[in-house]
C-alpha cells in the first residue's frame, strides 16, 4: 500500500505530457526562388532549422505555385510539408500569395477575401484547422500579409484587411477559449489613426478599383498595436524575442513587421517563442533547433525578414508560480526581483522562459532561467528602461513559461518619468539628453519634429528618408533630402535671469554616400542661428554604413542673453542637404517601343524604366496594352515578368520584354499601373479613352511619333532621348536603326540622383548661467575687506605690494550676500584685488 501511494504521489508531481506543435510564420521577400539560388537554398536552411510542423509565409510569387513540380512543391517536399493551402478569392496583388504548409493534415481550410460585390483586400488570407496527432484540440491558423507602406490610404486599407479577419472569426463563433493563431506581416507602421467617412471618399490615392465592402461601417480605427484589434476575442502578443532577448525586430532595417498573435487558451499553457536570426547563433543558441547551428548570414540572404516561430502546448499540465518583488517600478528606476518558482522538483533540468508584453518599457535581465534537477525556485531582476516618449503609466504583463507547465502571469506598473521639456533647474548645473532607450519609432518626450517617417533603430545600413535612432546607444539621427527642423523644448527654472548658455553635443554620422550630398546640422538658440555649432557631414568615406558611427563634439557659450525666470525657449537642430534631391526619380515610365514592321511583325518589344529613387515593389506594377479601337484592354504583363537587362550608372533599372501581337496603331496604347493608380497612359498613332481595366475613363496622351510598316525587320523603333531623370526630361523619336532593347537609347542619358549622409545629434549638454557683476570692494578702519557675492560665483583675493607682483590670498564661494574678510595681518600689503569665475 505504501509502495503504490509513494508511485501516485510521484507521477502527480512530474509535469503532465501535453501534445506540442510547432509553427513558424515569415515573409519570404520577392519569393521562394529556384533550387540552387542562393536565396532559395538559404530559406530552405532556416526553415529546416527552425523544422516546424506547420508555417505560414508570406510572398510566395505566382511563379512559385506553377510548373509540376514547382518551387514551392520541391520547398515543402524537401522539408517534408505534405499539405499546402494557397488560398483562393479577389484581391489586388495577382503575383504575391500567402500560404500554408503542414506536416500534418487539415481538417478543413477557407480564404479570407473580399466580399461579394467589393475589392479591398490586398492580398488573401489562408485559413486552415490543423489536425495535430494526439489531441482533439485542433488548432486554427490564419495567414495575413497586410498593405503596406505610408500613404494616408495605406494604414486604412491595413486596417479594413484586419476587419475582415475580425468577421471571419465572428462567422466562426471562435473566441479566446480556441486555440487560434493569427500570424504573419501585419505591416503596422505609424501611429494610430481614426478615419471617418468623408476621410475615405478623400482619399486620392487608392486604386481606381478599389471597392469598399458595404459592411464596413465608420469609423475606422487603425492601430500599431496589433492586439487592439482583437480585445473582443482576446488574442494577445507574447512577444518573441530574438536569441539575445533584447529586440523583437523581425524586419532587418530593426521593425518589427511580423506577429503572431494568439488565442488565451493558448497562452495559458506557456508558449515558447523566438525571432530567429542566425548571426547570433554563436553566442545566443535560443529555443531548440534541428541540426547544427547556420553559418550568421544565412537569415540575411533568406529574405529581409526574420521569421517568428513558437512551440505550443494544446493539453494541460502543471503550474507554474512567477512573484515581484513590486508591482510599481518608476521608469529607468530601480530593480525589482522576479522569481519563478516549480510546483515541485522535477528529476531533469527544466528551463523557463520570462517574457515581457513591452520590452521597450520593462524586461527580466535574464530571459531563461534554468533549474537544476531536484531544485524548485530560481530567481532574477525585472529592469525598467527609458524610453523618452510621453506615454503615461503603463501596464506591462509579465510571463513565465515551460515545455509542458502551465504558465503563470504578473502585472507590472510602470511610471512614464518622461516630461514635455527640459527645466534648467539651477544656474551651474547642466541639463543632458543621451536618448539612452529611444528606439526611433516616434518622437522622442521634448522635441517635435514633422514631415518623416520614424523607421527605427538603424545601424547606417539604410538608405531610406526619414527618422531613426541610431546605433545600439541611441542618438536622434535622420536621412532625408529635405530641410527638416527638430525642435527641443527649454524652461528657466532657476529663478533666476540666464544671461549665458554653455551649449555641446556630439554630431555623429553613421550612413555614408561618396561624393554624395554634404549635409548639416545647423543650429538655432532662441530664434538665432549659432554658427560655431555647425556640423558638415563627410562625403568622401565609402558608401554605406560607418562602423559604430563617427562622432565629434561641438561646443559653445552663448554670452549677453537674457532668459527671464520661467520663461520658455528652443533649441532647434535643422537638418540641411547640401544638394536636396537633384538628379533622382522614383518614375516609372516607357522607354521604348516596337510595333510594326514591313511584312508580319517581327520582335515586337516594350522597354521599362524604373527610377533610380523608386523604392516599392516591382510585383505591384502592371503593363495594360489598350486596343484603339473598342478603349478595351487586350493584354496584361506584370513588370516582373519582365527581364532586367541593365542598370545604369545613376541607378535607374532598364526591364524589357518581347511581347508578340502589339497592335499596329489606330490610336493603341500601354499604361503603368503601380498599386492600382495609373502612373501613365499613353498613345501611339492618336487618342484613346480606356473603357475597361485600371485606366478605365482615362484618356491617352499622343506621344507624337509613331512606326511605319515600311519599316525593314528588325530595325526601327519609337523611345525617348535626351538628358535627365524622369520622364518628362525626355522627347520621343524614331529611331532607324538597329533596336537598342535594354540599353539605354540613342542620344539618352540618366542622372544619378545625389544621395544623402545619415547624420545624428547626441549627448546634447545645456549649462545656464547668469549675468555675474564685478564686486565692489571696500575696506573699512578695522582692516575688514568685503563685497556682496552672488551665488554659484567663486571669488579668488588676491594682494599686492607694487600693483604688478599678485599673490592668492583666499577662495571664497559666494553667499548671495556680504562677504568680510579680515586683512590685519597682511600690514605689508598695500594693495588687493578679487577675481571671478
Amino acid at each position: 500500500m505504501g509502495v503504490k501511494l509513494i508511485t501516485i504521489y510521484l507521477f502527480m508531481l512530474l509535469p503532465l505530457a501535453a501534445t506540442s506543435v510547432r509553427v513558424a510564420t515569415m515573409n519570404v521577400f520577392l519569393g521562394i526562388d529556384t533550387p540552387g539560388e542562393p536565396g532559395y537554398e538559404a530559406l530552405q536552411d532556416v526553415l529546416g532549422r527552425i523544422n516546424a510542423d506547420v508555417v505560414s509565409l508570406q510572398e510566395v510569387r505566382v511563379q512559385d505555385t506553377t510548373g509540376t513540380p514547382s518551387n514551392l512543391d520541391r520547398l515543402a517536399s524537401a522539408l517534408g510539408y505534405s499539405h499546402i493551402l494557397i488560398p483562393s478569392g479577389t484581391d489586388f496583388d495577382s503575383m504575391n500569395e500567402v500560404i500554408i504548409m503542414s506536416k500534418f493534415p487539415f481538417s478543413s481550410t477557407d480564404s479570407i477575401a473580399s466580399p461579394s460585390g467589393s475589392r479591398d483586400i490586398t492580398r488573401v488570407h489562408p485559413v486552415a484547422v490543423v489536425d495535430v496527432p494526439g489531441t482533439n484540440d485542433d488548432l486554427t491558423i490564419i495567414g495575413l500579409h497586410l498593405k503596406c507602406c505610408f500613404d494616408p490610404d495605406d494604414f486604412f486599407r491595413r486596417a479594413i484587411e484586419i476587419e475582415r479577419i475580425k468577421f471571419y472569426l465572428d462567422d466562426q463563433g471562435l473566441d479566446g477559449s480556441d486555440h487560434i493563431i493569427v500570424m504573419g506581416d501585419y505591416n503596422l507602421l505609424g501611429t494610430d489613426m481614426r478615419y471617418t467617412e468623408s476621410d475615405f471618399q478623400n482619399f486620392t490615392t487608392l486604386p481606381a478599383t478599389y471597392d469598399l465592402g458595404n459592411d464596413i461601417s465608420f469609423p475606422v480605427l487603425y492601430f500599431s498595436d496589433p492586439t487592439s484589434y482583437f480585445t473582443a476575442y482576446p488574442l494577445l502578443n507574447p512577444m518573441p524575442l530574438q536569441q539575445n532577448g533584447t529586440t523583437d525586430s523581425t524586419f532587418q532595417s530593426g521593425s518589427v513587421l511580423d506577429y503572431m498573435l494568439i488565442s488565451q487558451a493558448l497562452l495559458d499553457r506557456g508558449p515558447l517563442l523566438e525571432v530567429y536570426n542566425s548571426a547570433r547563433e554563436a553566442s545566443f543558441p535560443g529555443l531548440p533547433k534541428s541540426g547544427n547551428a547556420l553559418p550568421a548570414s544565412t537569415s540575411e540572404t533568406a529574405s529581409d525578414h526574420f521569421p517568428i516561430f513558437g512551440d505550443f502546448d494544446l493539453d494541460s499540465g502543471l503550474p507554474l508560480n512567477l512573484t515581484i518583488g513590486t508591482s510599481i517600478l518608476a521608469e529607468g528606476g530601480a530593480s525589482t526581483p522576479l522569481t519563478v518558482t516549480l510546483p515541485a522538483a522535477a528529476p531533469q533540468p527544466v528551463t523557463v522562459l520570462l517574457s515581457s508584453s513591452d520590452t521597450t518599457e520593462a524586461m527580466p535581465a535574464l530571459m531563461t532561467l534554468t533549474f537544476p534537477p531536484g531544485t524548485t525556485s530560481q530567481t532574477t531582476s525585472l529592469l525598467t528602461k527609458p524610453d523618452k516618449i510621453i506615454d503615461g503609466s503603463q501596464q506591462i504583463t509579465l510571463m513565465v513559461s515551460a515545455s509542458g507547465y502551465l504558465s503563470d502571469e504578473e502585472t507590472l506598473t510602470v511610471l512614464d518619468t518622461d516630461t514635455a521639456r527640459y527645466d534648467l533647474s539651477a544656474i551651474g548645473v547642466t541639463v543632458t539628453e543621451d536618448f539612452t532607450g529611444f528606439a526611433g519609432e516616434q518622437t522622442p518626450a521634448k522635441w517635435s519634429v514633422t514631415g518623416l517617417n520614424w523607421l527605427g533603430i538603424d545601424d547606417g545600413s539604410s538608405t531610406a528618408d526619414g527618422l531613426r535612432s541610431y546605433g545600439n546607444d541611441a542618438s536622434f539621427g535622420i536621412q532625408t533630402g529635405t530641410q527638416t527642423a527638430i525642435t527641443g523644448a527649454f524652461r528657466n527654472t532657476t529663478g533666476e535671469i540666464i544671461s549665458t548658455l554653455q551649449i555641446s553635443y556630439d554630431a555623429e554620422q553613421w550612413h555614408s554616400a561618396f561624393e554624395g550630398s554634404i549635409d548639416r546640422w545647423e543650429i538655432e538658440v532662441l530664434s538665432a542661428n549659432v554658427p560655431t555649432l555647425t556640423f558638415t557631414s563627410d562625403d568622401s568615406l565609402a558608401s554605406g554604413a560607418i562602423l559604430n558611427g563617427t562622432s565629434q563634439t561641438i561646443s559653445t557659450t552663448l554670452n549677453g542673453l537674457n532668459i527671464n525666470p520661467n520663461e520658455d525657449f528652443q533649441i532647434v537642430f535643422t537638418a540641411t542637404p547640401g544638394m536636396p534631391g537633384s538628379g533622382g526619380s522614383d518614375a516609372i515610365f516607357l522607354n521604348e517601343l516596337h510595333y510594326d514592321n514591313t511584312g508580319t511583325d517581327t520582335g515586337e518589344f516594350i522597354e521599362i524604366v524604373v527610377g533610380s529613387e523608386f523604392s516599392g515593389n516591382i510585383n505591384d506594377v502592371d503593363i495594360v496594352l489598350y486596343n484603339g479601337g473598342s478603349g478595351n484592354s487586350y493584354g496584361v504583363h506584370e513588370l516582373s515578368t519582365f527581364t532586367l537587362d541593365n542598370t545604369a550608372a545613376s541607378g535607374h533599372r532598364i526591364y524589357s520584354k518581347a511581347i508578340s501581337g502589339i497592335q499596329n496603331g489606330g490610336s493603341d496604347g500601354i499604361a503603368i499601373i503601380h498599386d492600382g493608380t495609373v502612373l501613365q497612359f499613353l498613345s501611339y498613332e492618336g487618342t484613346l479613352t480606356a473603357m475597361s481595366g485600371p485606366a478605365s475613363g482615362i484618356t491617352s496622351t499622343d506621344i507624337g511619333v509613331s512606326q511605319s510598316s515600311a519599316q525593314q525587320a528588325g530595325q526601327g523603333s519609337i523611345g525617348l532621348t535626351g538628358a535627365g531623370s524622369g520622364p518628362g526630361d525626355f522627347t520621343w523619336t524614331r529611331f532607324s536603326g538597329p533596336f537598342t532593347k535594354g540599353s539605354l537609347n540613342n542620344g539618352q542619358s540618366f542622372n544619378a540622383s545625389v544621395q544623402n549622409q545619415g547624420i545624428a545629434f547626441d549627448n546634447l549638454q545645456v549649462t545656464p548661467f547668469r549675468q555675474i557683476e564685478l564686486p565692489r570692494i571696500t575696506i573699512h578702519a578695522n582692516f575688514t575687506l568685503t563685497f556682496f557675492s552672488q551665488n554659484g560665483v567663486t571669488y579668488h583675493i588676491q594682494t599686492s605690494p607694487d600693483l604688478d607682483n599678485w599673490t592668492p590670498f583666499q577662495t571664497i564661494s559666494g553667499t548671495g550676500g556680504i562677504i568680510s574678510i579680515d586683512v590685519s595681518s597682511m600690514d605689508t600689503k598695500k594693495f588687493f584685488r578679487v577675481g571671478i569665475n
